[in-house]
């Protein structure tokens, strides 16, 4: 799978985006716990993070996802 002409990233952890994210929100490990947050934050489903927003999710994700990748 490609985007904009380089292959599209499909593994829990972000290596080259553009942004600066670091986990792959649409992973299958990691959807559901985004939709938690996105739930307990009472953000629709369908309303971007704001970067804060982002950062205090993967804050919070990224070492769960280490300790599963172990």
């Amino acid at each position: 799978m490609y985007h904009e002409g380089r292959p599209a990233e499909t593994g829990v952890l972000l290596q080259h985006n553009p942004w600066g994210y670091q986990v792959n929100i649409n992973h299958p490990q990691v959807r559901p716990i985004f939709d938690r947050y996105l739930n307990w934050r009472k953000i629709p489903p369908w309303c971007p993070l704001s970067d804060s927003e982002r950062r205090e999710f993967e804050n919070y994700v990224l070492p769960k996802l280490e300790g599963m990748q172990k």
